[in-house]
C-alpha cells in the first residue's frame, strides 16, 4: 500500500477531534465496527452510481430516435413508423435487463458488505446472502439465452460475467461460516478481483455506448444547424416561424453535445472501482488511522463523482 499520506488525509489527520475518535474506532473490541462508516459510505454512493448507470443504458435509443424524428421535422418529411421503432437499437430491451442485472449483483454486493460490518451475527446477514445469490443465478440464468449473434459486446459480456458469477459463489457459500470479522476480511479479498472485473466489464460496455451516442448528437447538431443555414438562404422566402423552430432545435442539440461528457458513467465507475480497492487494502492491512483515512478519502471521492454524474444524466434526459 502506497504510505504516502494525501493532503486530505495529512489534513484530517491534523484535526484532534478526529484523531481521537478515529483511534476510539480502531482500539474498540468490536473491530467489525471499523468498517461501518466507510462502507455505509460505499453502499450509498453505489446506489447512486447503479441508478445513473440504469438511465444511461435505459436512454441508450432514445438520442437517435430523436435524431431522426428531428431530421424528418427539419426536413418536412414523414415519420415511417417502421423505421422508428428500429432506429439506433444500440441495445434490445433484452441486453439492457442483462446489464440492470449485472448493476443488481453490485448493488446487493454493496449491501451484503453493510450488512456484514455492522452485525456480529452471522444469522443476520442471511437476507443479503440471498439477494446476491439470488441476483448471480438471475443474470447467469439470463445470460444462457443472451442474444450473442446481435451484438459482439452481449457475447464479450456473457464472457466476462460468467468468469465474475463462478468466483462470487464460493464466497457466498463460505463465509456464514467464519467470524463476522473474519468473514468481512476474507469476503472482500476474495471479490477483489470478481467486482474489479465486473466494474471494468461496465465500463467498456458503456465506453462503446457513449461513443455512439456522441456521435449520434454531434450528427443531430450539425444537421440542425444545416437546416437552419438552408431557411436562412432563402432569404426573403424564408419562414419566421420555421426559423424559430430550427434555432430553437440548433440550441437543444448543442445543449446536448455540452452536456453528453457529464453524463458519462465511466469516471463513477472507475472511482467505485477505486474505493472498492481501498476496502480491500484496509481488509487486507494493519488497520490504522492513515489506512481508515485512505479509505474515507477514496469513498468521499467516488460519493462526489457518484452525485456528479447522476445529476448530469438527469439533466441529458430532459433536453
Amino acid at each position: 500500500m502506497n504510505t504516502t499520506i494525501s493532503a486530505r488525509s495529512s489534513a484530517r489527520l491534523r484535526n484532534p477531534v478526529l484523531i481521537l475518535a478515529l483511534h476510539a474506532l480502531l482500539s474498540s473490541s468490536c473491530a467489525f465496527k471499523n468498517y461501518r462508516a466507510p462502507i455505509t459510505g460505499f453502499q450509498t454512493a453505489s446506489n447512486r452510481v447503479i441508478l445513473a448507470t440504469k438511465s444511461y443504458y435505459e436512454l441508450a435509443n432514445k438520442v437517435e430516435r430523436d435524431h431522426l424524428v428531428d431530421d424528418q421535422l427539419a426536413t418536412q418529411e414523414t415519420i415511417d413508423p417502421q423505421k422508428l421503432r428500429t432506429v439506433g437499437e444500440t441495445f434490445r430491451s433484452e441486453d439492457i435487463a442483462v446489464r440492470l442485472d449485472a448493476l443488481g449483483v453490485l448493488s446487493d454486493y454493496g449491501a451484503l458488505l453493510l450488512q456484514l460490518a455492522t452485525s456480529d451475527a452471522p444469522q443476520d446477514v442471511t437476507t443479503q446472502v440471498t439477494a446476491l445469490n439470488t441476483s448471480v443465478g438471475a443474470l447467469s440464468d439470463r445470460l444462457t439465452r443472451l442474444c450473442t449473434d446481435c451484438t459482439a459486446a452481449n457475447n464479450k459480456f456473457k464472457a466476462g460475467f460468467g468468469a465474475v458469477a463462478s468466483a462470487i459463489k464460493p464466497i457466498l457459500d463460505t463465509f456464514v461460516r467464519s467470524k463476522i470479522q473474519k468473514g468481512l476480511d476474507s469476503s472482500i479479498q476474495n471479490a477483489e478481483k470478481p467486482i474489479s472485473d465486473l466494474t471494468t466489464l461496465l465500463r467498456e460496455d458503456l465506453h462503446g455506448l457513449y461513443e455512439r451516442r456522441k456521435q449520434a448528437v454531434g450528427q443531430a447538431l450539425s444537421d440542425a444547424i444545416r437546416s437552419y443555414n438552408d431557411e436562412v438562404k432563402k432569404g426573403t422566402a424564408a419562414s419566421p416561424e420555421r426559423l424559430q423552430t430550427l434555432a430553437r432545435q440548433v440550441k437543444l442539440a448543442a445543449d446536448r453535445v455540452a452536456e453528453l461528457p457529464n453524463a458519462s458513467p465511466d469516471p463513477a465507475l472507475a472511482a467505485m472501482d477505486k474505493a472498492h480497492r481501498a476496502l480491500v487494502t484496509f481488509a487486507k492491512n494493519k488497520k490504522s488511522v492513515q489506512t481508515l483515512a485512505d479509505l474515507s478519502d477514496a469513498v468521499d471521492a467516488f460519493a462526489v463523482q457518484a452525485q456528479q454524474v447522476g445529476q448530469a444524466i438527469r439533466t441529458l434526459a430532459t433536453l
